[in-house]
């Protein structure tokens, strides 16, 4: 996303303006955050990684040093299963419709 702003900035089509880009990893998951926390501009693959959710259990990326870029100056924290099964619940619990 960070690309194709710069993209249609570029372009003439969007303005400098950016949203505030927050990258958000499970502790047992977290390679990004940790390349992030250390300052580094590539992440390193974690060993055993382990999370509930299964879809954010991506312990090496392909674009690591693109999305170290676009959340540089910005935040990126580590959270808790537990924390996640919240939000997972969040939804239900606030009856939102998939179009609302």
């Amino acid at each position: 996303m960070w690309k194709a702003f710069a993209e249609l900035e570029e372009m003439g089509m969007l303005g400098s303006a950016r949203p505030r880009m927050i990258g958000v990893q499970v502790e047992g998951c977290a390679p990004l955050v940790r390349a992030f926390l250390a300052g580094r501009q590539f992440a390193e693959p974690w060993a055993d990684a382990t999370t509930e959710a299964a879809g954010l259990r991506v312990p090496s990326t392909v674009g690591d040093f693109l999305v170290l870029e676009a959340i540089v100056h910005r935040v990126a924290p580590r959270s808790q299963c537990q924390k996640l099964r919240l939000y997972q619940l969040r939804p239900s619990r606030h009856a939102m419709a998939p179009d609302s």
